[in-house]
């Protein structure tokens, strides 16, 4: 039998302390060292793979309970919309970055070959242009102003294949660890479709402040805020009316205005921005039915109450 030989550090110390505890491999390479009162574990290879092997199964878990719970109260037909990623500083009408959205929700997944998600129907057959200017819902003219202007500022791209939305802004489908690490919302197909055909096309600049409202809208509880990362409900400071529209740049002389346009908007029945009135004050909150981020088992917690409680169909 041969005989394992490996060297010991024999006069090794941290501080104070000598080392007295050696991992080795069964190979007689020194994996690590140990100290004299030393808390610190040391860890094999194989016990640090197990550890990530349960992270990464428990992070697989929370998501198929946090899919499942959006699935079940709000809808699985949905894409991912990037907001800090520029749209809202594209030198373009809010009319047009409105539509954009709405277009989107007829987006395919992204294809690779082609470098771009398609518009179409769910089969795959994609739309020419007179589908999409029927899709707009506006007049002959109104629609290809739209579709040149969107063309001009490269959030469609137009092809032999079709027309492609720009994946900059959104995609549809799992996201890419890179993905994860930017801010981001879920749109969904239905809801804001809704949303844009109840409304006349003169209102679609206003639905898109929904949209610039993203970066301060809480990502548990919906609601339009100076903390969006809180969780703990009664930490959350709400944005006052003359705040959101500072943060939308509406002009704030006008607040109650835009405030009672903003109301009007309905999807489902039910107001896309509710006013909640609780000991905290008053606090503005957008439809999850339209748009949600909740990523998170804790965060879904609070969905059923979102839905259930603060946008009940309107009387």
């Amino acid at each position: 039998m041969n005989e394992i030989r490996t060297s010991l550090p024999t006069e090794s110390k941290r501080g104070s302390y000598k080392a007295n505890k050696f991992l080795i491999d069964e190979n007689g390479k020194l994996l690590g060292v140990g100290y004299e009162n030393d808390k610190i574990k040391i860890e094999s290879p194989k016990d640090r793979s197990y550890e990530q092997l349960e992270k990464s199964n428990k992070k697989k878990e929370n998501r198929s309970i946090v899919s499942e719970y959006v699935t079940n109260l709000i809808d699985s037909n949905f894409y991912f919309y990037f907001y800090n990623e520029g749209l809202d500083s594209i030198d373009t009408k809010e009319i047009y970055k409105l539509r954009f959205l709405y277009l989107c929700t007829y987006a395919g997944y992204y294809d690779k070959k082609n470098g771009g998600a398609y518009i179409g129907h769910r089969n795959g057959n994609r739309f020419d242009k007179k589908k999409v200017k029927q899709l707009l819902g506006v007049s002959e003219n109104k629609a290809n102003d739209t579709i040149k202007e969107l063309l001009k500022v490269e959030l469609l791209i137009e092809d032999k294949e079709g027309f492609k939305v720009n994946s900059k802004y959104v995609k549809r489908g799992n996201l890419t660890s890179k993905e994860k690490k930017k801010q981001f919302t879920r749109v969904f197909n239905n809801g804001l479709r809704e949303l844009y055909n109840n409304c006349k096309p003169t209102q679609h600049g206003q639905l898109y402040y929904l949209f610039k409202m993203l970066p301060y809208v809480n990502t548990k509880f919906n609601a339009i805020c100076q903390n969006p990362n809180e969780t703990i409900d009664e930490k959350v400071i709400p944005l006052k009316l003359s705040e959101i529209c500072e943060v939308t740049n509406y002009d704030v002389s006008k607040a109650k205005r835009f405030e009672k346009e903003m109301l009007k908007l309905e999807v489902f029945g039910q107001y896309a921005l509710a006013i909640v009135i609780n000991g905290s004050g008053t606090c503005y909150k957008i439809n999850p039915q339209i748009m949600y981020a909740g990523n998170t088992v804790e965060d879904t917690e609070a969905l059923n109450e979102l839905l259930t409680f603060d946008f009940k169909a309107k009387k």
